[in-house]
């Protein structure tokens, strides 16, 4: 279909996964546009925190992180704790807000690693020291227990991170205020997909933050879909932003402020970098 200089292209009904969908030549290729553009959305600035996987002990490790975190010029920081104990977990969300000040938005993840009692007092530390988010504390199917938690603490919950998470899964939490925060991710839903996981958020005056795609492709994918809804605040910057950050000519760069944007150029708005590619070709194979 041709509608003034803008081509459309009709495919039959097909079940596409989300790295097909987030396909960084299709938008370049067929209409010429930016993907936040053919979403309705315009460029934005989007508020990013730094985040790290679990790599540290101890209390000391974690405000040494944050302070890397806001040499960067960052402004929010979610904590993934591990597998620390409670009392070490407590004594390190103080240590943190009290290093990074009152201004700072903090999250705490440490992946439903934790059982009810444990949520629990840790959530209290985490209302006490202002914390923008508490996410994944137990298991996401466990209702129950998240129904519990959110009686017991102010600091918003969050959910899900986990792979098993999806969109059909949505239809557990929709109805009811807890969790206040849905998450989602184009690695997971596709582009279409995340779409209407934050639209449906949005339906119940719920948040839809949006996570790591893991690579610059679907991490630039999440920022054109933040740029194109009003209920997502931040961009997760995953750090070393190397395991991420390749293969590509263009970056998913800081400005000054500690904000991302997406690229105004077509599609995803990135170029594969050929020689990159080339020079890490580790097998060929042929398909017949």
């Amino acid at each position: 279909i041709k509608i003034g200089e803008v081509e459309f292209q009709i495919f039959r009904k097909t079940k596409r996964c989300a790295a097909t969908e987030v396909n960084p030549q299709n938008g370049k290729r067929d209409i010429n546009l930016p993907v936040y553009s053919l979403l309705g959305g315009k460029q934005k600035k989007i508020k990013a925190y730094g985040t790290y996987q679990p790599r540290h002990h101890d209390p000391e490790g974690y405000v040494e992180e944050s302070e890397e975190i806001k040499n960067l010029n960052l402004k929010a920081y979610k904590i993934h704790p591990g597998p620390m104990e409670t009392k070490k977990t407590i004594s390190m969300i103080e240590k943190v807000r009290k290093n990074l000040g009152e201004g700072f938005d903090l999250m705490l993840d440490p992946n439903n690693s934790y059982d009810l009692k444990k949520s629990i007092e840790v959530g209290e530390s985490l209302d006490e020291n202002d914390f923008f988010w508490f996410e994944d504390p137990v298991p996401w199917n466990d209702l129950k227990s998240i129904e519990k938690i959110y009686s017991k603490i102010k600091t918003p919950l969050a959910m899900s991170d986990q792979v098993d998470f999806n969109f059909k899964e949505i239809q557990k939490y929709i109805k009811n205020i807890y969790p206040q925060i849905l998450r989602g991710t184009t690695r997971k839903l596709g582009i279409t997909g995340l779409m209407k996981a934050c639209a449906v958020a949005e339906s119940k005056n719920k948040l839809c933050e949006i996570g790591t795609g893991g690579n610059i492709f679907f991490n630039m994918a999440n920022i054109h879909v933040t740029s194109s809804i009003h209920n997502c605040i931040f961009y997760e910057y995953w750090m070393p932003t190397s395991s991420a950050d390749f293969a590509t000519i263009e970056k998913i760069d800081l400005d000054i402020y500690g904000n991302v944007s997406a690229l105004e150029k077509p599609g995803l708005g990135i170029t594969l970098d050929e020689n990159w590619i080339n020079d890490n070709i580790v097998d060929r194979i042929k398909i017949y």
